[in-house]
């Protein structure tokens, strides 16, 4: 999650640069950016939240001694 985190964090900065991009030409503002900066931005914000409880969840099992999820043998 913290890579999808990342690179939502990117999409967003880049989205960001190609809105006030044009001001620099004495242009518009780039209006077809607001999308990829709602979407990076708030993908961002709950990417980088669920990889928060994922460290906490790892931190507690490894506390308590329990296993990975999916690590342990199924019996048939």
């Amino acid at each position: 999650m913290g890579i999808v985190s990342a690179f939502m964090a990117l999409v967003f900065l880049g989205s960001a640069v190609m809105l006030f991009m044009p001001l620099a030409h004495d242009d518009g503002l780039e209006w077809g950016a607001l999308f990829p900066i709602a979407l990076g931005g708030f993908g961002a914000w709950y990417t980088f939240g669920m990889a928060r409880y994922e460290y906490r969840a790892k931190k507690l099992r490894r506390e308590r001694g329990a296993p990975e999820p999916g690590a342990g043998h199924v019996s048939q």
